[in-house]
């Protein structure tokens, strides 16, 4: 068992008792699903703990997540800042060589309306160190409900989503986002009609909108700011 994940969870199990939560409690302030992913991350069972879990975790136990995230090799303990590390250890001696920082990967989407499942982590995915902001996240795009005429986001696509860029809805519309309704979890665009109903929209025109009829039950979990895309020839 890795060592540091095991005092990851001392650390959060120990500000979780001097607050006198239980695990049940700690999940509904911190807005986590499953009270059992918190006892899991306390007992230092959960290989790839979420970068966003433990941001709330953080937040809810007034503890410095970014010390949490340099505890299990987010970002780099000695200066805060991410870790460099190469795309690619095998490069051309005359090529620039990239900075990349590690961040979970969550997925996957199944055909049709794109559900995906953020409890779950495929692996660790790469991003070139300019791309990275603590909390980001990436999410494996398979199926087709976001490819399109004109504008597309192609299976076999990762998304870079940031969180922290949730907090005002005007500025969502029109943008595509990882959203929460009816307890599924999407990537879509929010549009707004003219009788100011909300819709979440594929670029597959073949796939109906979701329409949002109750606005508590939709929850942004970040907004998708770029997507990297392997090309093969």
């Amino acid at each position: 068992m890795n060592e540091n994940l095991i005092k990851l969870g001392n650390i959060i199990k120990n500000a979780r008792e001097k607050e006198g939560y239980t695990h049940r409690e700690l999940a509904k302030i911190a807005d986590i699903k499953s009270p059992g992913e918190i006892s899991q991350i306390e007992n230092g069972n959960r290989k790839n703990p979420s970068a966003i879990a433990i941001k709330k975790l953080a937040k809810a136990l007034k503890l410095d997540y970014f010390k949490l995230f340099s505890l299990i090799d987010y970002i780099d303990s000695n200066d805060i800042k991410p870790k460099d590390q190469l795309i690619n250890s095998k490069i051309p001696g005359n090529a620039k060589r990239i900075k990349t920082v590690k961040i979970p990967m969550y997925g996957t989407a199944s055909a049709g309306p794109g559900y995906y499942n953020l409890s779950v982590e495929v692996e660790d995915f790469l991003i070139p160190e300019e791309d990275y902001r603590p909390g980001r996240f990436a999410v494996k795009v398979e199926g087709e409900s976001m490819t399109g005429p004109g504008k597309s986001i192609p299976c076999g696509s990762i998304a870079l989503v940031d969180p922290n860029m949730c907090t005002d809805v005007e500025e969502l519309i029109n943008k595509v986002c990882v959203f929460t309704y009816n307890d599924e979890t999407y990537i879509k665009q929010l549009i707004i009609d003219k009788q100011n109903l909300v819709h979440l929209v594929s670029f597959n025109p073949e796939i109906s909108d979701i329409i949002v009829l109750n606005h508590k039950d939709l929850k942004c979990e970040g907004r998708v700011i770029k997507t990297y895309f392997e090309q093969k020839w």
